[in-house]
């Protein structure tokens, strides 16, 4: 069912159901060409019938009124009211007829729809305790470096029996087992089971990251998928962790428009020392849900110049895709910034679900392990795109192959650039909605941030490391030293507290 396998052949003027895009390049799922999307189309196929067939029940009724009050004509002579009489007779019949085919027509489109459905959830339950295939692009399940499909399956259920190695309570872990198909996951609890390890592991846990803005700097900005990855690709260029935040005019709504480019993870030493792009930022991420990481993000947002309700737009690569997607999932973050479009490469975020209003591309490859890290395939849902990449990729010559070929950015960045060529239906609907944020691109300003995580000697009165006790102060280097939010003396109290609420990751 994985795939764009939908057909209808009735009524094709109440729904358009898109066709699969044929590209040799890449698999496509989620948005307007996805089952999901495709399984509300019929549905609201079906709504449409049953009210076209009320509506001609409504008629019928009123022609029978008519006909009642004709019918004392009925041993009139032909040429004056036998023939109406006869005429409205032949009238009520061509209406009960073709209500009667709407109605029927109706519940089989809803008798497809739940099929459908039947299918998927069957195909779901399977993929679930990892006895069924993948939507995805069937990869070899035995390779190296594994592939995204040989990952995401075994991962699926690794966590069970990891999570119950690691002495978590049998009954605690039943729960976030539970938890885990409430929202559709898998028998993973991958994020509670992160949780847990950061517990027995107080450097993986999240602390305070404080943001150094640089100076501003004019650029050129190309707000499509592969554009926005390359201003990813100047990130890992530099020797500092760094997030980067673009200005533009937008699409001429009149606010500025921003967007937020996160790295991926950089090797540091020690763990869970000052980068908080290290791998303990992943833990961050998939366990906690990017607490600080957005906390972070929202104050470099407002030192670049954004004020509440301007539109976001967030890209991330690997760990940095996971914090972009987390942002999504933020009560403080979306209440002061109108996040509307996350772009991912290469990471694992399959258990995010979207609010309405937000859309997302996902960019996956074949061959790359790290976004089936989470075991739970990406949502098949209208404002969510993936795409898995085909194209088979090799480690260049000289090169370490590091997490493999399939997880190089360039590698995304090419792919990437096919999706900005593509037809495919979803594809040219997500990059409709990138274009209405960012408008056409052009001049804009970048300010960059280099992010520094507190030392967790820093921690107040033997507060546990995951709970930090207040935000950080935010060191302006653009403005001569001037202090931060957390310096100023005259600061107002709600804000003070607004912002402990953030870092605390309250949502």
């Amino acid at each position: 069912m994985a795939g764009r396998q939908l057909m209808v052949g009735a009524a094709p003027d109440l729904w358009v159901v898109p066709q699969p895009s044929g590209n040799e390049h890449f698999v496509v799922r989620g948005g307007v060409g996805g089952i999901a999307f495709s399984l509300e189309e019929l549905l609201g196929g079906a709504e449409k019938l049953d009210l076209l067939a009320e509506q001609l029940e409504d008629s019928e009724r009123e022609l029978q009124s008519i006909r009642t009050a004709l019918w004392d004509l009925r041993n009139d002579p032909w040429n004056t009211g036998a023939a109406a009489l006869d005429s409205m007779d032949s009238a009520l019949g061509a209406l009960y007829a073709v209500r009667v085919s709407f109605q029927v027509l109706g519940s089989g489109v809803r008798r497809s729809m739940l099929d459908y459905q039947a299918a998927e959830q069957k195909a779901a339950l399977l993929r679930a305790v990892g006895l069924g295939p993948e939507p995805g692009t069937g990869s070899a399940f035995f390779q190296w470096p594994p592939g995204l499909d040989q990952v995401e399956s075994t991962l699926g259920t690794a966590p069970l029996t990891a999570g119950l190695l690691l002495g978590i309570a049998p009954g605690k872990f039943a729960a976030l087992i539970a938890a885990d198909l409430v929202l559709g996951r898998r028998f993973g609890a991958i994020r509670p089971l992160v949780a847990a390890i950061a517990d027995a592991h107080p450097q993986l846990a999240p602390r305070p990251i404080s943001a150094e803005a640089g100076a501003p700097q004019v650029m050129t900005l190309v707000p499509t998928p592969a554009g926005l990855l390359k201003r990813v690709q100047l990130l890992e260029d530099l020797p500092d962790p760094t997030v980067e935040v673009v200005r533009l005019a937008g699409s001429g709504s009149g606010s500025p428009a921003y967007v937020v480019v996160i790295p991926g993870t950089q090797n540091s030493a020690p763990l869970g020392g000052s980068n908080p792009f290290d791998v303990a930022g992943i833990a961050e991420a998939l366990g906690f849900g990017s607490p600080e990481t957005t906390a972070a993000v929202h104050a470099a947002l407002t030192e670049a110049g954004a004020v509440a309700g301007d539109p976001v737009v967030a890209v991330g690569y690997s760990q940095g895709g996971i914090h972009a997607m987390n942002l999504a999932q933020n009560d403080d973050f979306l209440a002061d910034f109108d996040l509307r479009y996350v772009l991912t490469a290469g990471s694992p975020v399959g258990d995010v679900q979207l609010r309405p209003g937000v859309e997302s591309l996902s960019l996956e490859h074949r061959q790359d392990w790290v976004p089936g890290s989470d075991g739970t395939p990406n949502r098949d849902a209208r404002n969510q795109v993936t795409v898995t990449l085909t194209d088979p990729v090799a480690t260049p010559a000289g090169q370490g192959l590091g997490l493999g070929p399939g997880h190089r950015l360039d590698s995304y960045v090419a792919g990437a650039e096919k999706v900005d060529q593509s037809q495919d239906p979803s594809l040219v609907a997500s990059r409709g909605a990138l274009t209405g944020i960012l408008g056409t691109g052009g001049t804009a300003t970048a300010v960059r941030f280099t992010m520094t995580r507190a030392p967790a000697t820093s921690m107040v009165g033997g507060a546990s490391p995951n709970v930090p006790p207040r935000a950080p102060a935010i060191s302006l280097g653009t403005d001569g030293g001037k202090a931060g939010p957390a310096e100023k003396g005259g600061e107002d109290s709600a804000d003070r507290q607004k912002q402990e609420r953030m870092r605390m990751g309250r949502r």
